[in-house]
């Protein structure tokens, strides 16, 4: 919807029914970039409109108007920067702020309308005013401005620049320029008493795609693993409950990840995964570079011979991409994928006592060295679970 402010902005301008160009805009992230840009939450970052004429028969832009929208949240009366510098073809746009030019009474920023700026943008001086007339607009005519053609062309224009905060939750979000008007200086025109202007079409309008994410440090990976099928080779998880493994990273964890950080699921067949059951997981930094990560259900989450993948769920949790696939083979003393006689007399002659947290002579997942490891152990003997099909 246009507002009061198009009878100011188009008082300094005489126009013909004829829309000699179109003027095309495009919301950018950097000056003659791209309309796309990554950012992180509640990150600062800069924009950048820019115009060009669809042709050359025109004598360049002698006034713009539009208004801004972002779907991330409301804009501010300081969003869109005024203008400043040296008018010159690199920076045109002095030259229609007040008073070298002339805007809506809220000036070259827009008025802001509820979460909106309507009519951001100004006019030239194309009356020829004067000083001893009224106070603005008094600069001089500059030709050529967003023009690709002619005898002048400036090219393209940067209309308006200025900064936003990124939402804090991720996701797509845009910068919507709409209710785009424009004058041209008509062809050939002179500004012997006034510079004739003429209403310009609205060509293509671009706007800016903001993404939102968490960005993680791309080199923070796994480096090692108490069971990895990826790096260290094939190596299963051994306890009928409290199963636990470490991850090692190269690089310090910046915050310890939790359940829905990494996820873990079983791996079904045609490359799909079941639930995640990582909220019946406890997560425990070991040292800076480690994460342990334990079952504390009451009767083990974890299934005996079942394939299961560890993996971050994003990008979000202060670590790279990684994958880790390995399976629950209940008495696995030695790691090798088998439960053989070899590991019931390995755990016959370790169980004894209390045992550590992560050793592999503790059976069933009690602490203790006991002759129910050893049983279960010998209960258990067989090869490893077929990896399912599509991983």
């Amino acid at each position: 919807m246009k507002h009061f402010g198009i009878a100011i902005l188009a008082a300094g301008v005489c126009c013909s029914a004829a829309l000699a160009s179109d003027l095309n805009m495009s919301v950018k992230a950097d000056k003659s970039g791209t309309n796309t840009v990554e950012v992180a939450p509640d990150e600062v970052f800069t924009f950048y409109i820019e115009g060009l004429l669809s042709d050359d028969m025109n004598e360049g832009l002698a006034l713009v108007g539009f208004n801004l929208h972002f779907t991330g949240g409301p804009l501010a009366v300081n969003t869109v920067d005024i203008p400043m510098g040296d008018i010159s073809c690199g920076n045109p746009m002095p030259n229609f702020v007040k008073p070298e030019g002339i805007t809506n009474p809220a000036g070259y920023r827009g008025t802001l309308i509820g979460d909106d700026l309507i009519q951001v943008g100004g006019a030239q001086n194309t009356i020829n005013n004067t000083m001893s007339n009224a106070p603005f607009p008094i600069g001089m005519v500059l030709t050529g401005i967003a023009q690709t053609g002619g005898d002048a062309p400036c090219g393209t224009a940067v209309i308006a620049s200025g900064t936003l905060t990124a939402p804090s939750g991720e996701g797509a979000y845009t910068l919507e320029l709409s209710e785009l008007f424009a004058n041209v200086i008509t062809f050939e025109e002179t500004g012997g008493v006034f510079w004739a202007a003429e209403a310009a079409g609205v060509g293509t309008i671009d706007n800016l795609t903001v993404n939102v994410t968490v960005a993680c440090p791309p080199d923070n990976n796994v480096v090692a693993s108490t069971v990895d099928s990826t790096i260290l080779g094939i190596k299963s998880l051994w306890r009928t409950k409290n199963n636990l493994f470490i991850l090692t990273f190269n690089d310090a964890v910046a915050s310890l990840p939790g359940a829905g950080d990494i996820l873990i699921q079983e791996m079904l067949d045609d490359g799909l995964y079941g639930d995640d059951l990582s909220s019946n997981f406890s997560f425990v930094s070991v040292d800076v570079n480690g994460v342990k990560i334990k079952d504390t259900s009451v009767d083990g989450v974890l299934a005996d011979d079942t394939w299961y993948a560890i993996r971050n769920a994003t990008d979000c949790d202060g670590i790279g991409n990684f994958l880790i696939q390995t399976y629950v083979q209940v008495g696995d003393q030695d790691g090798n994928g088998f439960v053989t006689p070899i590991d019931v007399g390995n755990v016959n002659a370790g169980a004894i006592g209390p045992l550590a947290d992560d050793s592999r002579f503790d059976i069933d997942g009690n602490g203790f060295g006991t002759p129910f490891d050893v049983g279960i152990t010998n209960a258990n003997q067989g090869p490893p679970p077929p990896k399912p099909t599509g991983h």
